[in-house]
């Protein structure tokens, strides 16, 4: 559980960039770059509270779409020669005038590394509080020989001596950007990130490339699709049962009524044909839908799928357990696709649990796969590249 007032989320995201026009909501993967801080610090143990800034309206609709409190900030905070401390001291005061407090302890988090995790939060905080640090930052290590520009002399070298070996280079320790943490409290005396007694987190080498320019966005992007996409990818050998919410997965969670009470929904042509692909591909590989809805439009889409649909009443994990026992299938050989509360303890029971990105907000907080796509539109097809 989280610890109320402890660790508050402050992400400073103006409109204004320079380098990269609207830096804050390029996307990768179909991801904004924004919505990776936002849902990474929403899935920390330590963070009690996500606190957005942004001088743009279109910012804090994304930020509270994906379940981030909001701030909005003024045009002279905005402005390409404000600083962030600035910013920060701005979304402490306002947070303490409507919440009364904002927390003991604030992690900045910048929008320019989105592959920080919420595991990364949560090991730098343990850090900071174990060995009492005043603040704390994000980095990795630098392996380079670096040199002064100006007096072309060695920097963490001796340009003089015999070259040593890289790795008997004492450790150097380059800033990212990623990440800062530090005590509200003394910030808000010296208006400084860096306070007192400073720590540092190491973070994975992926986390390198820091995004100010284009370049650092197309590079950040490769990494993406080669470490991370690539990472996430399920062996089909594992999989004995995939498991499919309806509503919300397999449609846009909407629903149109006529005149006479008919209700229809709208469902992804992109998904239907990946599913027969796929089938063809793996044809052992068995799909079940669990639905809470008793709608008829489900029964037919369904049929239409030829996908096995069980309408459920209460809990689906209570069915789910039986249907693998009668079927003897191991929990941890299932892949479940689901988006709301009522799937929430299916999908801590199964070996590969995943969300749509527009799932409730209260999932983003677990260690599921979060998928890029919105449930009906293109979500199954999403999930089942991800089987090879």
């Amino acid at each position: 559980m989280k610890n109320p007032d402890n660790l508050s989320a402050i992400i400073l995201a103006r409109s204004g960039s320079k380098g990269i026009l609207n830096k804050n909501i390029q996307e990768i993967h179909g991801i904004k770059l924004l919505e990776f801080s936002i849902k990474a610090a929403i899935q920390s143990k330590s963070i009690t509270n996500v606190y957005v800034s942004s001088d743009s309206e279109e910012y804090l609709s994304i930020a509270r779409m994906n379940g981030a409190k909001t701030i909005k900030r003024p045009n002279n905070l905005s402005a390409d020669d404000s600083s962030s401390e600035d910013g920060i001291l701005h979304s402490i005061t306002e947070v303490e005038k409507k919440e009364g407090v904002i927390g003991r302890d604030i992690i900045f988090i910048q929008c320019t590394s989105p592959f920080t995790t919420s595991k990364d939060f949560d090991e730098a905080y343990k850090k900071y509080i174990y060995n009492k640090y005043d603040s704390l930052f994000s980095g990795v290590q630098n392996h380079g020989f670096i040199w002064d520009s100006n007096l072309v002399s060695g920097i963490n070298h001796n340009e003089k001596e015999l070259r040593k070996r890289r790795q008997d280079v004492n450790l150097q320790v380059l800033e990212n950007g990623a990440f800062y943490i530090f005590q509200t409290k003394k910030f808000k005396k010296v208006k400084n990130r860096f306070i007192g007694e400073i720590g540092y987190f190491l973070q994975s080498e992926i986390n390198k490339y820091e995004i100010d320019t284009y370049e650092d966005l197309e590079i950040n992007r490769f990494i993406f699709n080669r470490f991370i996409i690539e990472k996430n990818i399920i062996d089909n050998s594992h999989i004995k049962l995939i498991v499919l919410d309806f509503d919300g997965v397999l449609t846009d969670n909407l629903v149109e009524t006529d005149s006479k009470g008919v209700e229809t929904v709208k469902t992804s042509k992109s998904d239907s044909l990946a599913l027969s692909n796929f089938r063809k591909k793996f044809p052992d590989i068995p799909f079940i839908v669990l639905s809470s809805e008793k709608n008829n439009s489900v029964l037919k889409r369904c049929k239409k799928l030829n996908l096995e649909c069980f309408q459920v009443n209460g809990d689906k994990k209570v069915f789910l357990e039986q249907y693998i026992l009668q079927n003897n299938i191991d929990a941890n050989n299932i892949v479940y696709l689901g988006n709301d509360v009522n799937d929430l303890t299916s999908l801590q029971f199964v070996g590969y649990p995943v969300i749509v990105s527009n799932s409730d907000i209260s999932l983003f907080q677990y260690n599921f796969r979060i998928l890029k796509s919105k449930g009906g539109n293109g979500a199954l097809k999403e999930l089942l590249h991800l089987v090879k």
